[in-house]
């Protein structure tokens, strides 16, 4: 079974920290967020980089 993980406020700050701690921990993860497009865009990114390592 797949491990799952829907991350609030994920753009920055504690949300992105945690994002990027479940994706080096092998989960799939949602990343949401209110606002900041460009910051949840550059978590995406990061949490990508640090599950496929």
């Amino acid at each position: 079974m797949a491990k799952l993980a829907v991350i609030t406020g994920a753009a920055k700050g504690i949300g992105a920290a945690t994002a990027h701690a479940f994706a080096e921990a092998g989960y799939d993860i949602i990343l949401n967020f209110l606002s900041d497009t460009v910051a949840a865009e550059a978590t995406a990114v990061a949490t990508k980089n640090a599950a496929s390592k």
